[in-house]
This record gives structure tokens, C-alpha cells and sequence, in this order.
């Protein structure tokens, strides 16, 4: 190379990488907004959507809703994971949590000291949520949209997969990524970067950057206002057997520390004999397991390796899962 051509080239290579930095923190800076606003929020540079009184009544209905969960749920929640989990996982850095849909809210909550959170379902993943999509009746019906969808988790502290699939899929932010996004800014956590992944046979990944479509997984990498970053993978995944396997995802997995694991409203799956590989791993891999009785069933933790701890009144499973009585 032509020496006196070398010192121009590296400045042009940094002047590109500056702006690359400098785009990437503008479409951060802008998803953060997104999150807060539709969390009913009001970030400092919100603009004029957050004058409206469209947006103050998604606001109010917002807070108070959060108020109350709060509450009645998430504060009684951080009380007994200090007491009861807290003690035995403070030094494990991974939670995998399937069947979880876009429930990153209370994962957070009974794990706050890892770093790293698997979530999985069936649900798709979706696009960061965007401020720019919305203006006048566009901006109602997506605010309404938020909040009907956030309505079941907030009276049953889970969401059902079959109004999911509905809500997620027709919504003006549709999937799981900007519920997971609403859920991070209520919590306290700046999202520092968003990257969409397609899960390989090996059970590698291959980054698809911000190109969400034809994406299996998303990562989200969080800065909290206090401690260590989390990482956050979301993966659209079905955990059958005959495909946890094909997919790679029972190999990435695979690939993991040793953690916790966290089963809410699983709707009995994993009593299944079909259910029988991702059952495995999760009882291989875990030194915690906080799940209620819709998770793994009892038999499976016989022997020494588990202390099993209950907590609670078990009056039985719903009508519709009768059968999965212990």
C-alpha cells in the first residue's frame, strides 16, 4: 500500500466506524423512548405524543394498573425470592425460563442477580417498537392494544397462549419484542442493544443485526440503574421432542452454564412423555428450579441430588388439566 495512502485509509475506516457507532446509539436512544412511552412512561425527549391527551390516558390507566400489581404481586415476589431463592443462586449467572412467552418481568424479579436470561415459546419475536408508526387514531388504537394485551398478567401473572397468539399477532407492535421492551423500561433497565439471531442445525448463531424478519431469536442486552448488564435471549421455539433437537436449541442449550430455571403457567407440558428431552435438560442443568405444579412433575426430583421445598396450598390443577393431578 502506498504509505503516504495508509494514514487516510485508517481515518476513513474510523470516520465509518464513528458513524456506525454513532447510528447504533441514535436506534437505542429511539427504542428507549418507544419502551417508555408505551409503558406509559414519559422519557425527557418524548416529543409531542406525550402532550396528547390520548397518550396521558394511556398514562394514567398505565400507573395505576402498575400500582397495584406492585402491589398485590411484584413487591410480595422480590420479599420471598430474597428469602427463598436468593440464598442458594446468587452465584449462578444463567435462568432459563421456557414456555415463558414475552414474560421477562417476573424472571427478572425472582432471579435479579444473573446475567444472562433464556426465554423461549411460541410466540414471534416481532420488531422493536417504533414511535414513528404512530399518529392520531393510530396512536389510541396502539395504546389500547398495549393494554389489552398486558391485561391477563396483571390479573393472573401469566399470559394465555391462545389470546396471545391472537393479540401478539394483530397488534400495530406486534410479537413479543415490544412487550419485552414495555416490560425492561417499567423495570428500571436501559436497553443498551438489540440484535436479531438465526438459531443454526449446530446450535450456533449467526447474527441477522437489526433485520428482524426470518429471525429465530432476539438478543437484548439491558444496562440496569444499579449492578451488572443483563442479556436477554428470546427464542421462537417449539421444544417437542422431535424438534427441540432439529432446531439446535436443545444443543444450544446444551452449550450453557449450569443455573436456574423458572416454569410459570407451562400448562402441564412437561408431564408429558413428548416433553421428555427438554424435561432432561432442564433437570441436568439446573442447581435452582422454582416452577409451580404446572412444571415438572414430582416424581421426576426423586433421589438425593434434590431438596424439594414446597410452599403453598395445593388444592389441584383446573378442570382442564384434571389429570395432571399430584
Amino acid at each position: 500500500m502506498n504509505p503516504r495512502f495508509q494514514p487516510l485509509c485508517s481515518a476513513f475506516l474510523l470516520s465509518i466506524a464513528s458513524l456506525l457507532v454513532s447510528a447504533h446509539a441514535e436506534d437505542a436512544q429511539a427504542i428507549n423512548r418507544s419502551a417508555h412511552v408505551l409503558a406509559g412512561i414519559a422519557p425527557a425527549d418524548a416529543g409531542e405524543l406525550v402532550k396528547s391527551q390520548v397518550w396521558k390516558a394511556h398514562s394514567a390507566a398505565m400507573q395505576k394498573e402498575w400500582s397495584r400489581y406492585e402491589a398485590s404481586t411484584l413487591k410480595p415476589m422480590d420479599g420471598w425470592a430474597a428469602a427463598e431463592v436468593a440464598p442458594h443462586s446468587k452465584d449462578l449467572r444463567v435462568v432459563r425460563y421456557l414456555f415463558s412467552g414475552p414474560d421477562v418481568l417476573h424472571v427478572l424479579r425472582m432471579f435479579p442477580d444473573a446475567d444472562t436470561y433464556i426465554l423461549g415459546g411460541l410466540e414471534p419475536i416481532g420488531a422493536a417498537p417504533d414511535l414513528d408508526r404512530l399518529s392520531g387514531r393510530s396512536a389510541s388504537l396502539a395504546f389500547a392494544e398495549v393494554r389489552k394485551s398486558l391485561e391477563e398478567i396483571i390479573r393472573f401473572s401469566f399470559f394465555k397462549t391462545k389470546d396471545m397468539k391472537v393479540d401478539l399477532a394483530n397488534a400495530t407492535f406486534s410479537g413479543t419484542l415490544p412487550i419485552m421492551c414495555l416490560f425492561l423500561a417499567h423495570s428500571g433497565h436501559t436497553l443498551a442493544d438489540i440484535e436479531f439471531l438465526a438459531l443454526k442445525k449446530d446450535g450456533t448463531l449467526k447474527s441477522l443485526g437489526d433485520r428482524h424478519v426470518g429471525a429465530d431469536a432476539v438478543k437484548i442486552v439491558t444496562s440496569p440503574r444499579s449492578g451488572r448488564a443483563k442479556t436477554i435471549f428470546y427464542f421462537r421455539t417449539n421444544v417437542a421432542d422431535g424438534y427441540i433437537e432439529k432446531s439446535g436449541f436443545l444443543t444450544f442449550l446444551q452449550s450453557q452454564p449450569s443455573g436456574c430455571a423458572f416454569l410459570k403457567a407451562a400448562s402441564y407440558l412437561l408431564h408429558n412423555s413428548y416433553f421428555s428431552k427438554v424435561r432432561g435438560h432442564l433437570l441436568d442443568s439446573s442447581r435452582v428450579l422454582v416452577q409451580d405444579d404446572s412444571g415438572i412433575p414430582l416424581r421426576h426430583f426423586a433421589g438425593k441430588r434434590w431438596e424439594v421445598r414446597l410452599h403453598g396450598r395445593y388444592t389441584g390443577p383446573i378442570d382442564l388439566f384434571r389429570g395432571d393431578f399430584q
